[in-house]
């Protein structure tokens, strides 16, 4: 993507995720080229109670410590970014909805989605429904709560060429022998699968209502999540 030039307004880039890994380092790189970067995050205070629950005293001491004081320079970093930032948390709809009004009549050019699950349990047999309702709930159906809100479907229309961005895995692949030799990952897999699916039908859509709405899927690799 080009830097914005002087001449140019900055666009509006949303990234849902932007607590650290891909959403935070990509937020930093949009903002050095000039863009208008909005960050969702959950509530960093809720992480800081989670941790400073714990009873163990040295849990609480030294390791507390430095948690807390990663939490506290994630927070910095997202700050010295982002326009704005929503505490968002897709497990609970009304946030989406009061992002979605604190989002306006803004034009977006660019939504990139970052947050979600890892593979976690490898063993196929670990897999309980619970664990695979939860692989579902944040990789692929998070999507259609952030459709039905409208502060994605309107505001990308209201930019002249918006862009989406999923966020894919090898792992999701039918045709990657080398990754899926082994199978396991069940869960991680059905969900991004399923996430491929609806990238290209959200293309089509788009397409068949002639918008000028792009749909693209990415798959980053191994990504550090710090």
């Amino acid at each position: 993507m080009a830097s914005t030039t002087s001449s140019e307004a900055p666009r509006n880039a949303l990234i849902i995720g932007a607590k650290q890994g891909i959403g935070l380092n990509l937020s930093k790189k949009l903002n050095e080229r000039g863009w208008h970067v909005f960050v969702t995050v959950r509530s960093l205070d809720k992480d800081k109670a989670s941790i400073e629950s714990v009873s163990t005293p040295f849990l609480q001491g030294t390791l507390c410590s430095l948690i807390l004081t990663l939490l506290t320079w994630r927070a910095s970093q997202i700050s010295q970014v982002a326009s704005q930032i929503f505490q968002v948390d897709f497990k609970q709809e009304e946030t989406i909805k009061v992002a979605a009004g604190n989002f306006g009549t803004r034009a977006l050019d660019l939504l990139v989605v970052c947050v979600g699950v890892g593979p976690n349990p490898m063993d196929t047999w670990e897999h309980s429904t619970e664990i695979l309702m939860e692989k579902f709930q944040v990789n692929t159906v998070v999507w259609s709560i952030f459709w039905q809100s409208n502060i994605s479907r309107d505001a990308l229309q209201r930019a002249s060429a918006g862009k989406v961005i999923t966020i894919s895995s090898n792992l999701a692949s039918l045709s990657n022998t080398q990754d899926n030799r082994r199978g396991g990952s069940i869960g991680y897999r059905l969900s991004k699968m399923a996430l491929n699916l609806l990238t290209v039908s959200l293309s089509r859509t788009f397409s068949f209502e002639q918008t000028s709405i792009t749909v693209h899927a990415i798959t980053p690799g191994g990504s550090p999540l710090q």
